[in-house]
């Protein structure tokens, strides 16, 4: 007949055992959730920064950013389209040309079939690309022009 204090010592060691290595894990467990957590909430601030930074210039419009325009400054929507021509040309020229915008204005390039640029151009009876909005802070519509440069840009703006 085998030894019961014997058995039950080894069997207490594999509770022992498994009970370590659940805790363990358990730890191992803990410290990955915290350390995704603090790699997001740090991506989530360089991402309130890097918006911020966005509306400056010349950009590429994306979600939501009408609501974040800058009071202090001349905001030109540019509604465009991939398949437009003269809208390439433009944003050609106006890369080429990104040192002549004056530090008080914002042209944001919107694509009028994706995302909110589909609202948007609605909103402001956009007929077809290329198409200039002039807009407050609020979303006030200022003026429209058609232009084909980023001097004839400048000069249209109010």
């Amino acid at each position: 007949m085998p030894d019961s204090s014997r058995y039950l010592t080894e069997e207490a060691k594999a509770k022992e055992k498994k009970v370590m290595i659940i805790f363990g894990s358990v730890v191992a467990l803990v410290i990955l959730i915290f350390g995704v957590l603090v790699f997001l909430q740090s991506k989530n601030t360089t991402s309130i920064v890097a918006e911020e930074k966005l509306i400056s210039g010349y950009v590429t419009y994306q979600n939501g950013m009408i609501n974040r325009l800058p009071e202090d400054k001349k905001n030109i929507l540019q509604f465009s389209t991939t398949w437009c021509i003269y809208c390439t040309q433009i944003e050609k020229d106006i890369k080429a040309n990104q040192s002549k915008i004056p530090e008080n204005m914002n042209i944001l390039k919107v694509d009028m079939e994706k995302g909110d640029g589909i609202a948007l151009a609605k909103k402001y009876k956009i007929q077809g690309p290329p198409m200039f909005v002039q807009v407050d802070a609020q979303q006030n519509e200022i003026t429209q022009f058609q232009v084909l440069t980023l001097d004839d840009i400048i000069k249209s703006v109010k």
